[in-house]
């Protein structure tokens, strides 16, 4: 089984090729710059703008399996930018879907928690979609794309997903705030939203699952512990042994963002735990593993 996957230089798409390197016959990324993922057989340099090269590069590699993990999903981007957006986002996909429809490939799509409103802990995989940011609204437009054009594809949806950054391109709220925190830097984190955070290796090993298990449809996942995001960088600072006056609340509003963020999110993962026996790990288990604390 050859395996491509878009956006390999970022968070979510280094994890998953370390998690499918030396398991599928092949392992191939694509990211927008220089190869960064050390995890791989082959790397093509692909800019998901760059809309004309997309199925020649999809052409030349022909793999069984796209892991589509590239976007653009800086909130405030996609909401300043909202044509760039649209391009990357949603009209990328399609390439990618009509790509697959045409050679009956399955297609692993990655949207995630903010296609819906932002009300619960607990959404399922059927309930409205109702995105509040620009960034929502490009993922579930993509995902009705690949629902309408595709038979054999997969959504999955975390929620704040977080981990080491190693070579990661950019950072996520875990990598930098245990850097901050170790340096006794002072944090200002908003108190007024809240997740349920996702453990990177949690979700290359779902994909996993759904990938050799050979399922279909839509899987909401996340971690197992409800937080406010300035709860959860508390606990991260509780776990280190540093200072918790280090970590300071703001609101959401103090912050000036452009793109509103939904105030609650989080998954039940009832078909995740039917399907594959999906078991995230709490947070200091990862803190543990990662950071050898």
């Amino acid at each position: 089984m050859k395996v491509l996957i878009s956006g390999v230089n970022g968070l979510i798409g280094n994890e998953i090729a370390k998690e499918f390197f030396g398991k599928a016959s092949l392992t191939v990324g694509t990211g927008r710059g220089p190869q960064r993922c050390r995890s791989l057989d082959r790397y093509s340099q692909l800019d998901l703008l760059e809309k004309s090269k997309i199925k020649i590069v999809l052409h030349e590699i022909n793999p069984d399996i796209i892991i589509h993990a590239g976007a653009i999903s800086q909130i405030d981007v996609c909401e300043e930018n909202r044509d760039i957006a649209y391009r990357a986002n949603v009209e990328a996909t399609e390439e990618i879907a009509s790509w697959c429809s045409d050679r009956d490939k399955k297609l692993i799509f990655f949207s995630l928690d903010f296609v819906y409103a932002g009300k619960s802990f607990s959404y399922d995989e059927q309930d409205y979609q109702s995105p509040v940011n620009y960034y929502g609204y490009t993922k579930m437009l993509a995902e009705k794309r690949i629902q309408s054009d595709l038979e054999k594809f997969a959504i999955i949806r975390p929620v704040l997903v977080y981990g080491i950054k190693e070579t990661a391109e950019r950072e996520n709220i875990f990598s930098w705030l245990t850097r901050d925190l170790k340096e006794s830097k002072t944090v200002k984190i908003v108190y007024d939203q809240w997740r349920k955070p996702t453990y990177v290796g949690d979700v290359a090993s779902a994909t996993a699952s759904i990938v050799f298990g050979n399922l279909t449809g839509s899987y909401n996942i996340c971690g197992p512990q409800e937080y406010s995001v300035f709860g959860f960088a508390r606990e991260i600072a509780t776990l280190l042994d540093t200072p918790l006056a280090n970590v300071q609340p703001v609101s959401g509003k103090e912050l000036n963002q452009s793109g509103e963020r939904p105030p609650i999110t989080g998954f039940s993962c009832v078909r995740a735990k039917r399907d594959f026996d999906y078991n995230p790990q709490p947070l200091s288990n990862v803190i543990t593993q990662v950071l050898d604390c």
